[in-house]
């Protein structure tokens, strides 16, 4: 399974790099960023034989970290993950750490247009009343209020992130204004 990751992710490098710096080319970066964290989530949830679980702090940890070095994230602007252990099942946490992978892709294109600093964090914690609590946020220049304009994809990174929420049974928050987004994503035990 390795290798067929690779490979997907070799051939749309390939298109990437012939595409340039066009919406062909970014379109393609995005879905070779998807390809790696589903590779990732892959190797984290596989490598243990056939447990059924994972443990989430590891792997989000992990993720991070590529996100960070794959985004180039500029110097001033940086990437913090906490979560706290906890096992759970294989096919949520490959739903969750593909919020996590749209969420800051997001944030590291869109939230600090004009700026050179800021901050992107990561968290997973357990929720007083049961459950636990994925959050995403920056402190960037926060969304612009009213109806979201048309994108070129068609919104197709808010209907993954729509989608994969469901699959890991989690509702969806999102809070934004002049200091930074957050989107929360509550989940069952």
């Amino acid at each position: 399974m390795k290798n067929k990751f690779a490979i997907v992710a070799s051939m749309l490098d390939i298109q990437r790099r012939r595409a340039g710096d066009t919406p062909a080319g970014e379109a393609l970066g995005a879905a070779m960023m998807r390809v790696d964290s589903i590779a990732r989530a892959h190797r984290h949830l596989y490598r243990d034989g056939e447990r059924s679980e994972v443990n989430v702090q590891d792997y989000l940890a992990d993720l991070c970290a590529t996100l960070s070095d794959a985004l180039l994230l500029r110097g001033g602007v940086t990437l913090h993950c906490e979560a706290d252990p906890a096992p759970i099942q294989r096919d949520h946490a490959v739903s969750i750490g593909l919020v996590v992978n749209e969420l800051v892709t997001n944030a590291a294109k869109h939230a600090f247009a004009g700026r050179e600093s800021g901050t992107i964090d990561v968290s997973w914690k357990r929720r007083a009343e049961g459950g636990w609590r994925l959050t995403v946020a920056d402190d960037g220049v926060g969304m612009p209020p009213g109806p979201k304009p048309a994108r070129r994809d068609g919104g197709l990174g808010q209907r993954l992130i729509e989608a994969f929420a469901h699959q890991a049974g989690g509702s969806l928050n999102t809070v934004s204004g002049e200091t930074g987004t957050c989107v929360t994503m509550d989940v069952p035990d």
